[in-house]
């Protein structure tokens, strides 16, 4: 599955570490970032909360996958380098 491209990223809080997971999560207000790449050279990033942190930086994307068999019981998304 290709997951490049376009993210959406937000500093880290403590608030947003317990709901940034959440499905119903309105994460439209965080600016897109290309990934791969390093959010400090977003084109968005001056103009948003990104431009004042050093990090850790929360990452989100939707993407859709049937999900595993029965007999798989579960799934491992595995990043090259994060």
């Amino acid at each position: 599955m290709e997951l490049s491209g376009l993210w959406r990223a937000h500093p880290a809080d403590d608030d947003l570490r317990r709901a940034f997971h959440d499905d119903e999560f309105d994460d439209d207000s965080w600016p897109l970032v290309p990934v791969p790449g390093h959010w400090q050279h977003s084109p968005d990033a001056p103009d948003s909360a990104l431009a004042t942190t050093t990090g850790p930086v929360l990452y989100r994307r939707r993407f859709e996958h049937p999900g595993p068999s029965r007999s798989e019981g579960r799934l491992w998304l595995q990043f090259d380098g994060v």
